[in-house]
């Protein structure tokens, strides 16, 4: 129904509100934004941009980098693949929460040293 696709959408800006909140604590950024594309998208077409300012650009790019893994991880983002015979809903891979974890692992080592 309209409602619960309002209600995904709604959870869905939330949880990027926490990656980019959760992104400003790690870098010193500016600006940052974050485009999903819904709906039917051909192949190849990009669905997602994530743009981040900063005085220094290791803080820009990781904080990219970071944006991008949790949103693999941790976003309620479904994505069907739809074929000339079949469709089939997209499983999480394991590289991207691989990704996600070095983030969880750089935490814990700025934590002993």
């Amino acid at each position: 129904s309209r409602w619960e696709l309002f209600k995904a959408q709604v959870e869905l800006v939330e949880t990027f509100r926490r990656i980019v909140r959760d992104a400003r604590t790690r870098w010193q950024l500016g600006a940052v934004r974050v485009i999903h594309r819904v709906g039917r998208l051909a192949p190849g077409e990009q669905i997602v941009l994530v743009g981040v300012t900063s005085a220094h650009r290791h803080d820009a790019f990781a904080a990219c980098e970071f944006i991008m893994d949790y949103l693999k991880t941790r976003a309620p983002i479904w994505k069907k693949e739809i074929g000339a015979t079949a469709a089939c809903w997209v499983e999480s891979r394991d590289s991207d929460a691989q990704a996600a974890a070095r983030w969880r692992e750089s935490d814990t080592n700025e934590e002993t040293t």
